[in-house]
């Protein structure tokens, strides 16, 4: 291992209801796959996390490093964080890997303070961009770093706008998912589904993922396909009166829709693998775990024409792609997925989930990604 590239992985922020590393650990279940996925395509990886106490503790044989510098779990924005800092360079990694972009003023400190061929890389973990000089001193700041991860490109470049070139962004996945597919009929007859063709959606009742968009889409699609089913999985429940008042609404809805609330994760991995099309009206996401595990289980989707989806669909290359807010724009796109050949669009999602979404998939990009860095010379531009 002696020559093997060294990654840091970074958290600065911890969660202080969650008193015993081992929790912590738990909580970022999907990054720690990843993390040994990458140890697994031969980097040297160690992990550093703030926390209330300082420990060390090898998990999955990768060795993590929780440090205390005597702040809150969640940093204010003018702290530097500089002992946290001169604890991850005195490890010596070639890469910093940094996950969130909340961290301007420390992704600044530890860029100033490393040596000049250490690269640090940011990775963006989702949530609305955000506007005005506070929003453009912050960038300001993360323009120290080498790097930066988005699920989609185009993310990347909205994000910076035109302070970065595209050298600097890199696409890939911010995690991934242990499902996997199943028979089709024993996943549906555990749950007891009826209806063809069968939808499922999964995600929070509220705006950003336009439940009433998708039910007004598919109260149209009962027109043509009045035995399809419509299963809805939710958490969160900002909108579900509307919802309820929507379905009331209408008799196709009223017969087709069934509104399942919240599942264990065994049984979304059912649903997922009994249902045809998984369905999604987001009009923002900064991946999409969700819909990475419809992927996962060879449920096609039939999702909004977002950067992310995009990316995660290959470009609408299977399934379907449609405009945010339009319901007769799902319409039509789900007539026009449901009459192409469902196993073959299954078998496409599969394949691609394998080659760009798993996690040996991504931890192999990442890499890919690394040894790019490592080999530029580039200056970042701020």
């Amino acid at each position: 291992m002696t020559n093997a590239l060294k990654l840091l992985v970074v958290n600065f922020d911890y969660d202080q209801d969650m008193p015993h590393a081992q929790a912590q650990l738990e909580k970022h279940a999907s990054t720690d796959q990843w993390i040994k996925a990458l140890d697994e395509q031969g980097l040297e990886i160690e992990c550093c996390k703030r926390f209330h106490s300082n420990l060390e503790l090898a998990h999955q044989g990768i060795p993590y490093f929780f440090r205390n510098d005597g702040f809150e779990a969640k940093l204010p924005f003018w702290y530097p964080a500089i002992p946290f800092i001169r604890f991850i360079l005195s490890r010596k990694p070639d890469i910093v890997h940094v996950h969130g972009t909340h961290f301007p003023l420390q992704t600044l400190f530890l860029k100033l303070l490393a040596p000049k061929q250490t690269k640090i890389v940011v990775q963006h973990h989702g949530g609305l961009e955000e506007q005005g000089i506070k929003s453009w001193i912050k960038k300001k700041m993360l323009g120290f770093a080498d790097a930066f991860f988005f699920t989609s490109l185009q993310q990347g470049e909205s994000w910076f706008k035109y302070s970065f070139r595209k050298k600097q962004i890199f696409s890939v996945m911010e995690g991934s998912t242990q499902f996997q597919p199943m028979a089709k009929q024993k996943a549906i007859a555990a749950l007891g589904l009826t209806g063809s063709p069968k939808l499922v959606w999964i995600g929070r009742l509220y705006d950003n993922k336009d439940p009433l968009t998708v039910l007004e889409g598919f109260e149209l699609f009962c027109n043509n396909y009045p035995q399809a089913r419509l299963y809805m999985i939710y958490h969160t429940t900002d909108l579900l009166a509307a919802v309820k008042t929507k379905i009331s609404e209408s008799p196709f809805l009223e017969r087709a829709v069934c509104l399942v609330g919240s599942c264990s994760s065994q049984e979304v991995e059912q649903y997922l693998n009994a249902a045809d099309y998984f369905v999604l009206g987001s009009h923002y996401e900064g991946s999409g775990y969700a819909l990475c595990e419809a992927i996962a289980c060879g449920c096609v989707p039939v999702v909004t024409n977002i950067p992310s989806f995009q990316m995660m669909t290959n470009g609408g290359s299977f399934g379907g792609l449609w405009e945010p807010g339009n319901p007769q724009a799902f319409y039509r796109t789900l007539l026009q997925v449901v009459a192409k050949n469902q196993q073959i669009e299954s078998e496409k999602a599969l394949a691609f989930f394998a080659s760009s979404l798993s996690f040996s998939a991504i931890a192999s990009i990442s890499k890919a990604h690394y040894q790019r860095l490592l080999n530029s010379n580039t200056l970042v531009a701020v």
